[in-house]
């Protein structure tokens, strides 16, 4: 007996009945909507008490949003039980005396790993070729095995001055010259975070996999599974892996595929489901589009614009936009690159299907008022070219957070959402901070923001993305109190009903 989950009233969820499975590689799949990212973040509630707030986050200022007032997640093991449901500020056991249920549940621990594309990039003063050392043999031959290669023999790995974990560096050549995770692909660098969990879990483990393989070709994504289904074999693991991959669904045995059904918002686990069935509703999840596609500059500006998506739709169309809008946000450098996205994809654009780069406001009021100024036509007349498609953020991410780090609201969700009503913080800006402008202004809040990053994960235990994004939602909540307008002015035109 492994145990059941029942999630009743969550988003469109009106029931999802789960019982765990022994151990085995297990794909779990269904058209958008069937409940596999809640799913994922009730059975990683297993194992972490934080999981309700990160992936069910909800709206403590507008009752009309994201609210899970009527929501309940239920543990079942045996004949004991634990309700969990919403209060309006926290989770609440109910028995609070049967919380312990969720120890009765067999597994050693409980990893939830996704596709997180946060780098470490080594500092001058953190890296020199001496101090580069040999990868653990289990990460560099998992690598290789599942790309297909033998580059990741050259794999290293480097202590950083900040950080939970080292840096992956990977060695070129004879001489001593290193491609920091800067150089690496999303896929791969995405499979050496996974390999080092792996390699440090205890045996008996349930491994939560959230869409990883999204990042890799299909040859990569069946070696991953292979890779997978060996570890859970040797080690007792028991990973269920959410995917909308038709390479894994045809390659995987139809015992270990999972679909989730879903009718009139009940939602029905079919074990060993008919492989035309799942593939028909993944052929109609690979054929829709975003209803919108937004080029950025990097990781802050993607997680502040996602942040506004759903306050800016509310605003132009009512609380109902959030279940009927779908916006992309994709970040792919800095400003040239992003313009240069819109030249070499002109074909992604149309009515039907919208692509804007949004980039952060110093492009705006200083890049072109410099080129403005020496008539620098050749970049000016580029930019003219897209003029239709290119937004701008009122702000730096950066700069923007910290100007608003002593705002209530700011704070107040700060602490909610990592649910520590006495939070603070030891990072903090240069004594001349006010003084600076332009670039070494934007350069100081950007260590701020990494340094605040960095000491909020590593003492909350939780990644780099995952803070970024509570940091975002809660500035964005704090500037549309005074400023919803001028989000709206950013995003407001690009949505359209």
């Amino acid at each position: 007996m492994n145990g059941r989950v029942v999630i009743r009233s969550l988003k469109s969820i009106v029931k999802l009945s789960y019982d765990l499975p022994g151990p085995g590689v297990w794909l779990l799949t269904g058209a958008n909507g069937s409940g596999k990212t809640s799913l994922l973040a009730a059975l990683r509630r297993i194992g972490y008490q934080n999981a309700f707030p990160l992936h069910y986050p909800s709206s403590k200022r507008d009752e009309g949003l994201d609210t899970h007032s009527s929501a309940s997640v239920e543990y079942i093991f045996g004949d004991r039980s634990v309700r969990y449901e919403y209060t309006g500020v926290r989770w609440e056991p109910r028995p609070k005396t049967n919380k312990s249920v969720l120890q009765d549940f067999p597994f050693a621990a409980v990893l939830y790993i996704g596709a997180n594309a946060d780098r470490i990039t080594p500092k001058p003063e953190d890296f020199s070729a001496n101090r580069a050392k040999v990868v653990k043999k289990y990460i560099v031959d998992g690598a290789n095995y599942i790309f297909g290669t033998e580059k990741f023999s050259n794999l290293r790995q480097v202590n950083v001055t900040r950080g939970v974990n080292p840096a992956f560096v990977l060695k070129m050549g004879a001489k001593s010259e290193y491609y920091s995770e800067r150089n690496f692909s999303l896929g791969e660098l995405c499979v050496l975070k996974m390999l080092r969990t792996l390699e440090a879990c205890k045996a008996r483990s349930l491994i939560l996999i959230d869409e990883l393989e999204m990042a890799l070709h299909p040859q990569a994504q069946i070696a991953l599974y292979k890779f997978l289904t060996k570890e859970a074999k040797s080690r007792s693991h028991t990973v269920i892996f959410s995917t909308h991959s038709a390479s894994l669904i045809k390659h995987a045995s139809r015992d270990q595929i999972v679909y989730l059904r879903k009718l009139d918002g009940v939602i029905e686990p079919i074990l060993k489901p008919y492989r035309s069935e799942v593939l028909g509703s993944l052929a109609g999840f690979e054929e829709q589009i975003p209803d919108a596609l937004y080029y950025c500059e990097d990781e802050y500006a993607e997680s502040i614009l996602t942040a506004m998506m759903p306050l800016v739709a509310k605003n132009k169309f009512g609380k109902d936009a959030i279940n009927f809008f779908r916006a992309k946000v994709v970040p792919v450098g800095g400003y040239d690159a992003v313009v240069r996205f819109l030249d070499r994809h002109p074909t992604f654009s149309s009515e039907k299907y919208p692509v804007y780069a949004v980039l952060d406001g110093d492009v705006r009021d200083e890049t072109l008022v410099k080129w403005r100024e020496k008539d620098d036509f050749a970049n000016l007349d580029r930019y003219k070219k897209h003029e239709g498609n290119i937004k701008y953020l009122p702000f730096t991410p950066e700069v923007g957070v910290c100007s608003l780090l002593g705002g209530k609201i700011f704070l107040s969700e700060m602490r909610r959402r990592l649910n520590d009503p006495q939070l603070y913080w030891e990072a903090s800006l240069p004594s001349d901070y006010s003084e600076l402008t332009g670039k070494p202004k934007r350069d100081a809040a950007k260590k701020f923001c990494e340094c605040l990053e960095l000491e909020l994960a590593e003492r909350f235990n939780r990644t780099r993305g995952e803070i970024r994004r509570i940091i975002s939602e809660s500035f964005v909540l704090q500037y549309s109190e005074n400023n919803s307008g001028e989000l709206l002015g950013v995003l407001g035109a690009t949505l359209v009903k």
